[in-house]
């Protein structure tokens, strides 16, 4: 629809888990279009001043094409942190940084164990505008494909991951040809990008556009491998020995 009309979006429903939002968005990407990619989920978050969680993480993931250079790429959960974060800091023992999580009486928690909610993106202080982006999530990825909101879903349960739950998706897909032509599309991307990249960092760091750590990340572990926290490292090799595999060595 995109590449005959200058944009295509599309509700989709009856859906469970789909893995990370940016997938899509990229897939987007690769073929010279903006993409964006939204999702409901299950009730983790809180909503800010509140004490029982209503929305899901739902991500916003948002791809540009590049000339010459990686996908300008956001793929970010509207909570403070993921759900799978607070899961693997309790694996491997470790405390969650503040103002991202809370306990079952709505107080900000950093021990995994208490976890019973996230904080919207924001914490407990600006969470209202973290709570505003899930709600648009909601309204774009549940109404629009006629689902039931995240507070109303089927709980997931059991090994089947693709059991229909229904779960909500948003897809909107962007021809930059409808809107300029596409020198100056790249140009003026490039030129934004590289204004980006320039600016001055504080404390010796560096300034980076969305997706400039992921893909220098991608890089380093296509090289190098991919390191497993130490509770991963002691599951595959459970699960390597009840197979009869070689287990997993740890990387030099």
């Amino acid at each position: 629809m995109a590449g005959e009309v200058g944009m295509g979006a599309v509700a989709l429903g009856r859906s469970s888990h789909f893995g990370a939002a940016g997938c899509y968005a990229l897939a987007a990407a690769e073929r010279g279009m903006i993409g964006l990619a939204f999702c409901n989920s299950d009730p983790f978050v809180l909503l800010h001043n509140s004490l029982a969680p209503f929305h899901g993480t739902n991500p916003i993931a948002f791809a540009a094409p590049v000339t010459g250079q990686s996908p300008f790429l956001l793929d970010m959960a509207t909570s403070s942190v993921p759900w799978n974060r607070v899961q693997q800091y309790g694996a491997i023992g470790r405390e969650l940084p503040d103002q991202v999580a809370a306990d079952g009486e709505g107080r900000v928690t950093r021990i995994p164990a208490e976890v019973a909610a996230l904080l919207p993106l924001g914490g407990s202080d600006f969470g209202f505008k973290g709570a505003g982006l899930g709600g648009m999530v909601e309204v774009l990825s549940s109404t629009l494909s006629g689902m039931l909101n995240g507070f109303r879903l089927l709980p997931m349960g059991g090994a089947d991951m693709s059991t229909p739950r229904g779960v909500g998706h948003f897809f909107l897909a962007l021809n930059p040809a409808a809107f300029v032509d596409e020198v100056t599309f790249a140009s003026c991307l490039a030129d934004y990008l590289a204004d980006l990249r320039a600016q001055p960092a504080s404390d010796g760091g560096e300034v980076l556009a969305p997706g400039d750590r992921e893909w220098r990340c991608l890089a380093r572990r296509d090289a190098e491998g991919i390191p497993l926290d130490s509770a991963n490292q002691v599951a595959y090799a459970t699960l390597a020995e009840s197979l009869s595999v070689q287990p997993l060595r740890p990387l030099a």
